[in-house]
Protein backbone atom coordinates (compact mmCIF):
# COMPACT_ATOMS: atom_id res chain seq x y z
CA UNK A 1 0.00 0.00 0.00
CA UNK A 2 1.59 3.39 -1.08
CA UNK A 3 1.81 6.28 1.24
CA UNK A 4 -1.11 8.21 -0.09
CA UNK A 5 -3.32 4.82 0.57
CA UNK A 6 -2.46 4.82 3.59
CA UNK A 7 -3.35 8.34 4.96
CA UNK A 8 -6.84 8.10 3.47
CA UNK A 9 -7.30 4.81 5.12
CA UNK A 10 -6.48 6.56 8.85
CA UNK A 11 -8.99 9.33 7.99
CA UNK A 12 -11.38 7.58 6.87
CA UNK A 13 -11.07 4.61 9.18
CA UNK A 14 -13.83 4.07 11.90
CA UNK A 15 -12.94 5.66 15.08
CA UNK A 16 -14.24 5.16 18.85
CA UNK A 17 -16.31 8.34 19.97
CA UNK A 18 -13.53 9.09 22.10
CA UNK A 19 -11.24 9.34 19.33
CA UNK A 20 -13.88 11.54 17.37
CA UNK A 21 -14.83 13.68 20.14
CA UNK A 22 -11.13 14.13 20.09
CA UNK A 23 -10.74 15.50 16.97
CA UNK A 24 -13.50 17.74 16.56
CA UNK A 25 -12.33 21.12 17.33
CA UNK A 26 -14.85 24.60 17.47
CA UNK A 27 -13.20 25.59 13.98
CA UNK A 28 -13.05 23.82 10.77
CA UNK A 29 -9.11 24.69 10.18
CA UNK A 30 -8.29 22.98 13.74
CA UNK A 31 -10.33 19.79 13.02
CA UNK A 32 -8.44 19.82 9.86
CA UNK A 33 -5.61 19.71 11.67
CA UNK A 34 -6.45 17.05 13.89
CA UNK A 35 -7.26 14.94 10.99
CA UNK A 36 -3.90 15.88 9.14
CA UNK A 37 -1.99 14.46 12.01
CA UNK A 38 -4.31 11.66 11.84
CA UNK A 39 -3.02 10.76 8.26
CA UNK A 40 0.67 11.24 9.23
CA UNK A 41 0.18 8.72 11.79
CA UNK A 42 2.25 10.68 14.29
CA UNK A 43 0.12 8.62 17.44
CA UNK A 44 1.44 5.04 16.33
CA UNK A 45 0.68 3.63 19.93
CA UNK A 46 -2.39 1.57 20.57
CA UNK A 47 -4.40 0.74 23.43
CA UNK A 48 -6.31 -2.01 21.90
CA UNK A 49 -4.33 -4.71 23.72
CA UNK A 50 -4.60 -2.93 27.51
CA UNK A 51 -8.91 -2.87 26.50
CA UNK A 52 -9.00 -6.61 25.25
CA UNK A 53 -7.48 -7.89 28.51
CA UNK A 54 -9.31 -5.32 30.56
CA UNK A 55 -13.36 -6.26 29.17
CA UNK A 56 -11.58 -10.51 29.27
CA UNK A 57 -11.11 -9.63 33.05
CA UNK A 58 -14.16 -7.52 33.67
CA UNK A 59 -16.43 -10.61 31.73
CA UNK A 60 -14.29 -13.19 33.79
CA UNK A 61 -13.26 -14.66 30.99
CA UNK A 62 -9.46 -14.33 32.22
CA UNK A 63 -9.12 -14.07 36.11
CA UNK A 64 -7.29 -11.15 37.24
CA UNK A 65 -3.73 -13.32 37.66
CA UNK A 66 -3.84 -14.07 34.28
CA UNK A 67 -4.63 -10.84 32.95
CA UNK A 68 -1.85 -9.54 34.63
CA UNK A 69 0.89 -12.15 33.38
CA UNK A 70 -0.60 -11.57 29.75
CA UNK A 71 -0.21 -7.86 29.71
CA UNK A 72 3.74 -8.74 31.51
CA UNK A 73 4.61 -10.67 28.46
CA UNK A 74 4.02 -7.24 26.42
CA UNK A 75 7.00 -5.02 25.33
CA UNK A 76 7.17 -0.83 25.52
CA UNK A 77 4.04 0.61 25.35
CA UNK A 78 1.47 -2.20 25.64
CA UNK A 79 3.47 -3.23 28.23
CA UNK A 80 2.74 -0.42 30.52
CA UNK A 81 0.02 0.80 29.75
CA UNK A 82 -1.87 -3.38 29.83
CA UNK A 83 -0.16 -3.39 33.26
CA UNK A 84 -1.35 0.01 35.03
CA UNK A 85 -5.19 -0.82 32.88
CA UNK A 86 -5.32 -4.51 34.51
CA UNK A 87 -4.20 -3.69 37.60
CA UNK A 88 -6.27 -0.17 37.81
CA UNK A 89 -9.63 -1.56 36.53
CA UNK A 90 -9.06 -4.51 38.82
CA UNK A 91 -9.27 -2.40 41.78
CA UNK A 92 -11.96 -0.43 40.70
CA UNK A 93 -14.59 -3.28 40.28
CA UNK A 94 -13.74 -4.81 43.82
CA UNK A 95 -13.54 -1.33 45.72
CA UNK A 96 -16.82 -0.10 44.13
CA UNK A 97 -18.60 -4.00 44.12
CA UNK A 98 -19.17 -3.79 40.57
CA UNK A 99 -21.46 -6.63 39.09
CA UNK A 100 -20.29 -6.90 35.62
CA UNK A 101 -23.17 -8.76 33.08
CA UNK A 102 -21.87 -11.30 30.14
CA UNK A 103 -25.21 -11.21 27.72
CA UNK A 104 -24.03 -7.92 26.44
CA UNK A 105 -20.49 -8.76 24.42
CA UNK A 106 -21.69 -9.17 21.12
CA UNK A 107 -23.73 -6.09 21.08
CA UNK A 108 -22.73 -3.70 17.72
CA UNK A 109 -24.13 -0.32 18.42
CA UNK A 110 -22.79 2.47 16.12
CA UNK A 111 -23.58 6.01 15.09
CA UNK A 112 -24.00 7.62 11.75
CA UNK A 113 -22.13 10.45 10.80
CA UNK A 114 -22.88 11.12 7.36
CA UNK A 115 -21.81 10.19 3.53
CA UNK A 116 -17.72 10.11 3.82
CA UNK A 117 -16.08 11.82 0.79
CA UNK A 118 -15.37 7.97 -0.61
CA UNK A 119 -19.01 7.35 -0.80
CA UNK A 120 -19.29 5.14 2.01
CA UNK A 121 -21.10 5.46 4.70
CA UNK A 122 -19.18 7.08 8.04
CA UNK A 123 -19.82 5.96 11.87
CA UNK A 124 -18.67 6.16 15.36
CA UNK A 125 -18.22 3.56 17.31
CA UNK A 126 -19.98 3.34 20.52
CA UNK A 127 -19.71 -0.46 21.74
CA UNK A 128 -19.92 -0.63 25.80
CA UNK A 129 -16.72 -3.00 26.93
CA UNK A 130 -19.08 -4.02 29.40
CA UNK A 131 -22.16 -3.49 31.24
CA UNK A 132 -23.17 -3.60 34.60
CA UNK A 133 -26.23 -3.39 36.71
CA UNK A 134 -26.38 -0.78 39.30
CA UNK A 135 -29.76 -0.98 41.91
CA UNK A 136 -32.48 -2.29 39.42
CA UNK A 137 -31.28 -0.64 35.63
CA UNK A 138 -28.44 -1.52 33.45
CA UNK A 139 -25.26 0.53 33.21
CA UNK A 140 -23.24 0.30 29.84
CA UNK A 141 -19.75 0.77 30.75
CA UNK A 142 -16.78 2.43 28.41
CA UNK A 143 -12.90 2.60 29.11
CA UNK A 144 -10.88 5.72 28.40
CA UNK A 145 -7.08 4.94 28.90
CA UNK A 146 -5.50 7.93 27.93
CA UNK A 147 -3.31 9.25 30.55
CA UNK A 148 -4.41 12.80 30.29
CA UNK A 149 -7.76 14.46 29.59
CA UNK A 150 -8.08 16.37 26.38
CA UNK A 151 -11.37 17.26 25.98
CA UNK A 152 -13.61 20.65 26.21
CA UNK A 153 -16.84 20.78 27.97
CA UNK A 154 -17.98 20.67 24.01
CA UNK A 155 -16.66 17.29 23.49
CA UNK A 156 -18.01 16.19 26.82
CA UNK A 157 -21.41 17.09 25.69
CA UNK A 158 -20.66 15.43 21.90
CA UNK A 159 -19.94 12.60 23.65
CA UNK A 160 -22.69 12.32 25.94
CA UNK A 161 -25.16 13.85 23.32
CA UNK A 162 -24.17 10.86 20.92
CA UNK A 163 -24.17 7.66 23.52
CA UNK A 164 -27.90 9.06 24.34
CA UNK A 165 -28.68 8.35 20.88
CA UNK A 166 -26.81 5.56 19.43
CA UNK A 167 -27.16 3.53 23.06
CA UNK A 168 -29.20 5.00 25.76
CA UNK A 169 -32.41 5.09 23.36
CA UNK A 170 -32.08 0.97 22.54
CA UNK A 171 -34.67 -0.84 24.21
CA UNK A 172 -32.30 -2.43 26.84
CA UNK A 173 -31.04 0.87 28.04
CA UNK A 174 -33.94 2.83 28.32
CA UNK A 175 -33.91 4.90 31.65
CA UNK A 176 -30.54 4.04 32.15
CA UNK A 177 -26.97 5.98 32.50
CA UNK A 178 -23.74 5.18 30.78
CA UNK A 179 -20.17 5.29 32.87
CA UNK A 180 -17.06 6.19 31.54
CA UNK A 181 -13.82 4.51 33.77
CA UNK A 182 -10.86 6.66 32.79
CA UNK A 183 -7.32 5.94 33.64
CA UNK A 184 -5.84 9.69 33.84
CA UNK A 185 -2.48 10.43 35.59
CA UNK A 186 -1.62 11.91 38.53
CA UNK A 187 0.90 15.01 37.43
CA UNK A 188 2.56 14.04 40.96
CA UNK A 189 3.18 10.67 41.79
CA UNK A 190 3.10 10.12 38.11
CA UNK A 191 0.80 6.69 38.67
CA UNK A 192 -2.91 6.24 36.69
CA UNK A 193 -5.75 7.14 39.16
CA UNK A 194 -8.85 4.87 38.11
CA UNK A 195 -12.50 7.13 38.39
CA UNK A 196 -15.23 7.69 36.81
CA UNK A 197 -17.63 9.92 35.08
CA UNK A 198 -21.61 9.19 33.54
CA UNK A 199 -23.55 10.47 30.94
CA UNK A 200 -26.30 12.45 33.45
CA UNK A 201 -23.83 14.60 34.15
CA UNK A 202 -24.31 16.65 30.91
CA UNK A 203 -27.37 18.27 29.76
CA UNK A 204 -29.43 17.30 26.95
CA UNK A 205 -28.45 19.42 24.23
CA UNK A 206 -30.78 20.51 21.27
CA UNK A 207 -29.77 19.10 17.85
CA UNK A 208 -28.41 21.74 16.05
CA UNK A 209 -25.58 21.12 18.72
CA UNK A 210 -24.78 17.82 17.28
CA UNK A 211 -25.88 18.55 13.63
CA UNK A 212 -23.60 21.56 13.63
CA UNK A 213 -20.48 19.26 15.15
CA UNK A 214 -20.78 16.97 12.58
CA UNK A 215 -21.06 18.58 9.66
CA UNK A 216 -17.86 20.86 10.70
CA UNK A 217 -16.27 17.38 11.15
CA UNK A 218 -17.07 15.69 7.32
CA UNK A 219 -16.37 19.30 6.18
CA UNK A 220 -13.13 19.10 7.77
CA UNK A 221 -12.54 15.23 6.49
CA UNK A 222 -13.32 16.45 2.87
CA UNK A 223 -11.15 19.31 3.29
CA UNK A 224 -8.23 16.61 3.67
CA UNK A 225 -9.16 14.00 2.22
CA UNK A 226 -9.21 16.00 -1.20
CA UNK A 227 -5.62 17.40 -0.02
CA UNK A 228 -4.37 13.98 0.14
CA UNK A 229 -5.54 12.70 -3.31
CA UNK A 230 -4.08 16.05 -5.30
CA UNK A 231 -0.63 15.38 -3.17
Amino acid sequence: MDEQSKKIRRILRTPSIFSWARIVRPRTDDTCLQLRRLAEGENKRSLRPAYRLCREMALREKSYEDALAKAESFEGFAHDSSVELVDGLHRYLIENQIEVLDGFKDRLFSFPIGMGPSGRMLTVLTNPDFVTIRGETLEPNYLLGWADDPFRLEQYNLIAEVLRIAVLSRQDFIGCDARVITFRRDKWSGKRVCSSWHISQFSNLPDHFLNSEILRYNNALRQVYNEIINE
